[in-house]
C-alpha cells in the first residue's frame, strides 16, 4: 500500500522541488515566518466572515462553480496566513487532477507547500460526461468542437485574481496523468501564462 501511495505521489514531490526553486525568485509573501509568529500572538484562521471573505475562503475553501461555464468547478487552498486586508501578493500553483477526478485530493497534497511557501493552490475539476455521458478525456486535449477547456481554467484563474491578491499573471501548471496531458498542451498555447 505505502509503495503505491509512493508512486501516486511521486510527482507531486518533484513539482515540489521545481516549485520551490521558481518561487526563489518570486516576490515575497508572508509565509511560514509570519505564521509561526502569528500563532505566538494569538491570531489563527478567521473564524467569522471578513469584510470581503468568508470563513469557507481560507484554508481548504469550499467548491466554486466557474461562473464562464457552471458545469465546471474548483476549490483552492488559501494560506491560514492570508489577511484579506494585507498587502501581499501570491503566486498561483494549479494543479490538473487526474482522470480519476480526485481534485481535492490534489489540491490538500499541495496544502503544506502552500503553507510553507505562502502559494494559493487552485485545483480545477474538469468533470465525466461534459461531451458525451461516458467522455472521460476531452478534457485532455484542451479542446472539443466550441468547448475550450483552457479558457475554462483561465476564466477559473481569473475568479481567483478577484477574490485574493495574486502576485503577477503568470503561475505554477502542474498535471498528474490526464492532468499532464492537459498541461503539455496548455504550455504550447499560453507559454506566457506560466511560470
Amino acid at each position: 500500500m505505502g509503495q503505491v501511495v509512493f508512486h501516486t505521489y511521486r510527482p507531486l514531490f518533484m513539482l515540489l522541488k521545481i516549485c520551490e526553486t521558481a518561487l526563489q525568485t518570486a516576490p515575497p509573501t508572508l509565509g511560514r515566518g509570519a505564521k509561526i509568529a502569528a500563532k505566538e500572538h494569538g491570531m489563527a484562521r478567521p473564524t467569522q466572515h471578513g469584510k470581503r471573505l468568508s470563513y469557507y475562503d481560507f484554508g481548504r475553501t469550499t467548491v466554486y462553480a466557474c461562473q464562464l461555464d457552471q458545469r465546471f468547478s474548483y476549490c483552492a487552498y488559501v494560506p491560514e496566513d492570508y489577511d484579506e486586508e494585507g498587502s501581499d501578493r501570491y503566486p498561483l500553483a494549479v494543479i490538473v487532477h487526474g482522470t480519476e477526478r480526485g481534485m481535492q485530493n490534489y489540491r490538500d497534497a499541495f496544502a503544506d507547500f502552500a503553507e510553507e511557501h505562502g502559494v494559493i493552490v487552485l485545483a480545477p475539476l474538469f468533470p465525466v460526461g461534459i461531451v458525451t455521458p461516458d467522455d472521460l478525456s476531452s478534457y485532455k486535449l484542451l479542446r472539443h468542437e466550441a468547448l475550450h477547456y483552457d479558457a475554462v481554467l483561465l476564466s477559473m484563474v481569473a475568479e481567483v485574481r478577484e477574490r485574493y491578491r495574486l502576485a503577477g499573471e503568470r503561475f505554477l501548471l502542474y498535471g498528474f496523468s490526464g492532468g499532464g496531458h492537459f498541461t503539455h498542451r496548455f504550455l504550447y498555447l499560453h507559454p506566457d501564462r506560466l511560470l
